[in-house]
């Protein structure tokens, strides 16, 4: 497994329903951001 797959494993969360899922404030740092702020206009131009 390559280095980005296991630090999104190590984040990862599991609902009650064994559904997998990630926080947006848990991956903003793997993905080079410092601001939520930075982080949020990304996740709006992705929507």
């Amino acid at each position: 497994m390559n280095k980005p797959m296991v630090v999104f494993e190590m984040i990862k969360r599991v609902n009650e329903y064994g559904q997998e899922f990630w926080s947006a404030r848990d991956i903003m740092s793997p993905l080079g951001y410092t601001r939520w702020e930075n982080f949020e206009i990304a996740i709006s131009r992705a929507k």
